[in-house]
């Protein structure tokens, strides 16, 4: 077992040497967001109990709720479908059905630096625009029909590359927002996937919705995880570290 991408690393040699020859080996290992079963690696679930980071504002576990973690923003579930137990992180995701979306009122303004997390499994409509999160004129996040993720502003769209997705599946997807240079880095699954400047930020106000492009864009078909709000435009070490650990250092 190999390379940087190894979960598993022993106390006696590192993840870059060249082999794990022996039992030793995997009796003198630490694991490392994996647990052992029957000999074999089983990757671990990151914690969805993370502590609460300097830069986090609000983190929404959808653990059966809308309640807020990190902060004291907790939302209004407009939906009638509930969670499902199908999550990559914790216990439970927010399902949509296309009718319905959760809502948060006036609530975070992008005004500087930040960073919007979001687990994103979409059951139908790849090809449409794919509803993440959307505040009014001042910003939304989304997944657009030529399959790119897309962060919105009122007088701006910054993209990303075109991206493939699959039905049914989870993806990480994140947005990191620097402010002083108008500047929209996006990310999947832990990977920069593009990134676009442009002369206008988030502005204006509106009603922080979940599941539903407001102006015109329809609901989500699918499920959504874990979604948080950093005050600060995360650094692709960061973004590493929440897709694989689910915690930033």
């Amino acid at each position: 077992m190999t390379g940087e991408g190894s979960r598993f690393k022993s106390d006696r040699r590192g993840c870059d040497d060249a082999s794990w020859s022996s039992i030793q080996d995997w009796d003198q290992g630490v694991g490392k967001n994996v647990d052992i079963v029957d000999g074999s690696v089983v990757p671990r679930a990151p914690n969805q109990i993370a502590e609460r980071p300097d830069s986090g504002i609000s983190r929404f576990a959808f653990e059966q709720n809308v309640a807020d973690s990190w902060g004291d923003n907790g939302g209004v579930d407009g939906t009638s479908v509930g969670y499902s137990v199908d999550s990559p992180v914790g216990q439970y995701a927010k399902r949509f059905d296309g009718n319905g979306e959760v809502t948060f009122g006036e609530v975070f303004q992008i005004s500087s630096d930040a960073s919007i997390s979001v687990w994103l499994n979409v059951t139908s409509g790849i090809g449409d625009v794919v509803p993440m999160v959307h505040k009014g004129r001042a910003y939304q996040f989304h997944v657009h029909a030529d399959g790119s993720l897309w962060f919105g502003t009122f007088g701006h769209g910054y993209v990303s590359n075109q991206l493939s997705w699959e039905l049914g599946r989870w993806y990480h997807c994140l947005i990191a927002w620097d402010d002083s240079n108008s500047r929209a880095q996006f990310y999947r699954d832990g990977v920069a996937v593009g990134a676009m400047s442009g002369n206008d930020g988030p502005g204006g106000s509106g009603t922080f919705r979940v599941g539903h492009k407001a102006d015109g864009g329809g609901y989500l078909h699918g499920m959504i995880a874990d979604l948080r709000i950093y005050g600060e435009a995360l650094s692709s070490v960061r973004v590493s570290d929440l897709y694989n650990t689910g915690s930033i250092r």
